[in-house]
């Protein structure tokens, strides 16, 4: 999962959807 409230982690986890990857990899969960 990304973290809300973060600009960085919101941008990351967008763009992480539109290139299919899943969006946990970022958070470490």
């Amino acid at each position: 999962m990304h973290f809300p409230g973060t600009g960085i982690n919101d941008n990351l986890a967008d763009k992480a959807k539109k290139l299919g990857i899943p969006v946990w990899k970022f958070g470490g969960a």
